[in-house]
């Protein structure tokens, strides 16, 4: 299975930020047997986010992406899928309603910004978040691969990847899986 991860963020790029979650997914992915073979970072841009996903779209099977879920004018990963598949962002009236209970129990009104978490392009499946607000999405692409879109706080991602990505790729592989092996030599340099 041919995998990308493309995270999302202008503080990435500007080395505000580490990319923890490339990391974290790169070696979740490797003990399957399915390293990532291409991995990008764009800001949060549309006119560069949108190119982005379509190349990825175009050379890989499943694109795992982080960032750009939240609540904030600057999270525009949920616009940007829906462009870059031809789809319509709808409201998901479930998701709203589950963003308000969780406001709610946290003893808050939710800001008009928040019914933007509940938008996602048609055809999506919600990935319920166990730790935060955003919901994760996964989407079918048109060759039958998948887009897999999760929030960019490391530990919200974590979380949907344990309980969610990780499981969904199993599935999809079956018994086909790579495998690595790791020689470790002394007293022998890398250039003989």
């Amino acid at each position: 299975m041919k995998l990308e991860i493309l995270t999302i963020g202008g503080e990435i790029l500007n080395g505000r930020t580490l990319d923890t979650n490339f990391h974290y997914l790169a070696r979740q992915l490797n003990r399957l047997g399915v390293p990532p073979l291409w991995h990008s970072t764009v800001p949060d841009r549309r006119e560069l986010l949108l190119p982005a996903l379509k190349t990825a779209v175009a050379r890989a099977e499943g694109i795992i992406v982080t960032g750009g879920l939240g609540g904030t004018p600057d999270d525009i990963t949920r616009r940007a899928l829906a462009q870059a598949l031809g789809r319509r962002l709808v409201l998901r009236e479930d998701v709203r309603l589950e963003i308000e209970r969780i406001y709610r129990e946290r003893g808050r009104t939710p800001p008009p910004s928040a019914e933007g978490l509940a938008l996602v392009p048609q055809g999506a499946e919600i990935l319920p978040n166990p730790v935060g607000l955003a919901p994760g999405i996964l989407l079918p692409t048109p060759a039958g691969g998948f887009i897999v879109a999760l929030p960019g706080v490391p530990e919200e991602m974590r979380a949907l990847v344990e309980r969610f990505v990780l499981p969904f790729i199993e599935r999809r592989l079956g018994v086909a899986r790579g495998w690595e092996l790791t020689l470790r030599t002394a007293g022998v340099p890398e250039t003989v």
